[in-house]
Formats: C-alpha cells, sequence, structure tokens
C-alpha cells in the first residue's frame, strides 16, 4: 500500500579524508606568524641592538638557536618606560614572556628545537615614543644569564 509512497534517497558518498585541513592550518600558521602581523624587515639579532617603540606598538627581532641550548634576552628601556619582552615562535605561539611595569625585563628559555624564533619588544602603557636595548646570549653553565 505505501510501496508508491516510499521515495528512493540517492546512496550517501563514502566519507573522504579532509585534504585541504593540512593547507589551512599552514595559511592560518603563516597569517599568525610575527613577519605577518606587521612586523616587516625583521631584523636578526646578534649580540646587541637598540630601537624604538612607539606608544601602543611593538618591535621584532629574529633570533636562531641552536637545539638543547639555552639563551637569555635582555632588554633595556629608557626613563619610566614601561616595556614588555615576549618570544615567539615561527607560528606567533608565546613560548614566554616578562611582562611587567618596569623598563627592564629578560626571559632564559631552553629550545629543544633549533631554528628561527621571534623577541617582540612591546610599549603598551608610555604614552611616547620609547627606546630600548635588547640582547642575546647563550646562557652560561647552570642555565644563568651572563
Amino acid at each position: 500500500m505505501f510501496d508508491g509512497l516510499r521515495r528512493r534517497l540517492p546512496a550517501r558518498p563514502p566519507r573522504q579524508r579532509v585534504r585541504w585541513l593540512p593547507s589551512l592550518l599552514a595559511a592560518i600558521a603563516v597569517a599568525a606568524s610575527p613577519l605577518a602581523a606587521g612586523a616587516q624587515n625583521v631584523a636578526l639579532l646578534t649580540g646587541c641592538a637598540s630601537g624604538t617603540v612607539a606608544a601602543d606598538s611593538h618591535a621584532y627581532y629574529a633570533v636562531d638557536v641552536e637545539a638543547g641550548a639555552a639563551y637569555c634576552f635582555t632588554m633595556e628601556g629608557s626613563g619610566e618606560s614601561d616595556l614588555d619582552l615576549w618570544l615567539h615562535d615561527i607560528n606567533n605561539f608565546v613560548l614566554e614572556k616578562d611582562v611587567s611595569e618596569r623598563a627592564s625585563g629578560s626571559i632564559l628559555f631552553s629550545f629543544e628545537r633549533p631554528g628561527r624564533y621571534f623577541l617582540r619588544v612591546e610599549n603598551k602603557q608610555h604614552p611616547t615614543r620609547s627606546s630600548f636595548r635588547v640582547c642575546e646570549a647563550r646562557a652560561a653553565g647552570f642555565g644563568v644569564c651572563p
């Protein structure tokens, strides 16, 4: 009696693996990297460098590190600056930070993987341009900053 009323639904296609997901994740990682976040012409930091950063802005420095090594990154700001120091990987993931209301800061970090990482000097509170000096050095003996 109901044979004529039943509709035959089309067969469901077999599930396929999502092939676009890895490329989408890679595109997101590139878009989130410090280079894509407006930090063009990032200088490679070897030793120390001086710079200035405007109010509510930041400056990036690239650092190349060796696997299994500990590095010390230090920052000294001028006057009553309120500068923060951040360490990011290439995907803009924050590995370590020194956020305070001081003009100075430091990060001691041991890297498991070699490669390029990024330091960000950020001027969050100070109403004018602040000058700073940022340095990188391989940590001595017991992970002590030189």
